[in-house]
């Protein structure tokens, strides 16, 4: 399979038993491209109908005039995926997410380039990834 022009093995075993072998990583980070193009993404995909426009409109909302800029700026984030894995024979899943801010989120006393999260279960959970 080929994601954002890399190549992504899936090993799912025995295929009869798909439900209980499926095993997925990606073996490199992907860029989706800036918010507005996730978001056409995202739309086609699920049929969710969210524009940057609507985003931006959200952010007039906020009070405070640094904060404000902040949002906006985000807006203008690169959306990529760090890391993906499941790993149903081990019960364990991994999911990275980036935005990058190729121009830096300055609020006075703080500055960004970046913002990551990574949600992950090796496992020991129990339950199904």
């Amino acid at each position: 399979m080929t994601i954002g022009g890399n190549t992504v093995t899936i090993n799912t075993g025995d295929i009869t038993q798909l439900a209980k072998s499926f095993v997925f990583n990606l073996a490199a980070p992907v860029t989706l491209g800036k918010i507005e193009q996730f978001l056409d993404w995202i739309g086609h995909q699920t049929g969710l109908d969210i524009t940057q426009a609507q985003l931006e409109g959200y952010g007039q909302d906020i009070p405070i005039p640094a904060l404000q800029t902040a949002y906006l700026q985000m807006l203008g984030a690169q959306v990529g995926v760090t890391a993906l894995n499941i790993n149903v024979p081990q019960k364990s899943y991994k999911f990275g997410v980036s935005l990058d801010f190729p121009e830096g989120i300055g609020l006075g006393f703080l500055s960004l380039d970046g913002i990551g999260v990574l949600v992950q279960n090796n496992g020991t959970g129990g339950g199904s990834p």
